[in-house]
């Protein structure tokens, strides 16, 4: 059950992602080829077999740290790479990334943010990330902070209070009061 509502909301994203991709105009497409060029990230739809996957995990990996380091709200740099990462993240052989829906409550309490899908994949992408850099001496709750850690910092790129989210500020509080690990915690127990 825990694996379908993960698969689940793994393919509501998907389709979320997909719908704000269909809105893009002509111009700011061409400025995503245009950068996505310069970083030589291929198109998502080209993973279609698991070496595909390997073929591409390098630039994955590399992808995710060039994504944390770009504003959030920076649409035309994040769109294709984004889409690339993510859609390896949740495809690849090798690490899945196990969507716990407590570390993402604005999905559900503020569906109609406008940064909760890029949100959600920022979490997702480094937690997969993690598990790859850490291969067996990964743990579940390590690959958790890892995946809410940079989707904190990712969040915190936004400036304008109108991009705020109450839900994610209760995460920023989380962090900078250092509960983040107990937090997990009780998910992970809870879990079981």
């Amino acid at each position: 059950m825990k694996k379908f509502i993960n698969l689940f909301i793994c393919f509501l994203l998907l389709f979320m992602a997909t719908s704000l991709i269909a809105q893009e105009d002509a111009t700011a497409a061409d400025a995503t080829e245009e950068i996505a060029a310069i970083i030589s990230v291929p198109d998502g739809s080209t993973l279609k077999s698991e070496e595909d996957f390997k073929t591409h995990k390098k630039t994955f990996l590399e992808t995710v740290d060039w994504l944390n380091g770009i504003p959030l709200n920076d649409y035309m740099k994040r769109e294709k790479p984004t889409r690339f990462a993510y859609f390896w993240s949740i495809g690849n052989p090798v690490a899945y990334p196990d969507i716990k829906m407590e570390c993402i409550s604005f999905i559900e309490k503020e569906p109609s943010y406008v940064y909760g899908s890029d949100l959600m994949m920022t979490y997702a992408m480094n937690m997969v990330k993690y598990k790859i850099d850490k291969g067996d001496t990964a743990t579940e709750k390590d690959a958790q902070i890892a995946g809410m850690k940079a989707m904190v910092s990712a969040y915190q790129t936004l400036e304008d209070e109108k991009e705020k989210s109450k839900s994610m500020d209760a995460y920023v509080d989380l962090i900078e009061r250092g509960d983040l690990g107990s937090f997990l915690d009780n998910i992970l127990k809870e879990k079981k």
